[in-house]
């Protein structure tokens, strides 16, 4: 009997405890991630972009606490970027990353003690065709210009001037 009754009291004990563990978990432990447009073009592959969003306790308390990540998936490609995130106040956080791709990439946000709500999608756009014209159409035209002085120091350069024939009047 003695021991039906210590069985049923540390089993009574472990049913106390899960039910005070849940009710801490469930008490405010999520948090709505709301994505922040900051420009009106999408991000550009290579390039570095910020990412700003918000964090709202329940949806409502903006969160300025604890460490935050943001983590970008390109499904396709299988690229993972992860970028720690920095509080900018009232609940606004900013992570900067460089997507090696365009594509779509899911963005999942975490937070250490909250719980965020389901990963986004943000479409990056292809290298711009002409990125790559301005450096070497620098280095090109600075060449022709070394080549021209070069060219223009060689066809005239000081040359020793010949003696003249005297001439003779008379």
């Amino acid at each position: 009997m003695r021991h039906l009754t210590r069985v049923g009291t540390g089993l009574a004990t472990l049913a106390a405890l899960l039910a005070l563990i849940t009710g801490t978990a469930l008490a405010g432990g999520w948090a709505e991630v709301v994505m922040i447009s900051t420009s009106e073009d999408p991000p550009v592959a290579g390039e570095a972009d910020e990412i700003q969003f918000t964090l709202l306790q329940h949806g409502v308390t903006a969160v300025d606490f604890g460490e935050v990540e943001l983590t970008a998936i390109h499904p396709e490609t299988g690229d993972e970027l992860t970028a720690p995130s920095t509080s900018l106040g009232g609940g606004r956080w900013s992570a900067s990353l460089t997507f090696p791709v365009a594509g779509s990439w899911r963005i999942a946000i975490r937070h250490t003690d909250l719980e965020t709500s389901e990963p986004t999608t943000l479409t990056v756009g292809p290298v711009d065709q002409l990125a790559w014209l301005p450096v070497p159409l620098t280095l090109g035209i600075f060449a022709a210009v070394a080549v021209a002085v070069s060219g223009g120091m060689l066809l005239f350069r000081n040359r020793p001037v010949a003696a003249g024939r005297a001439i003779r009047t008379g």
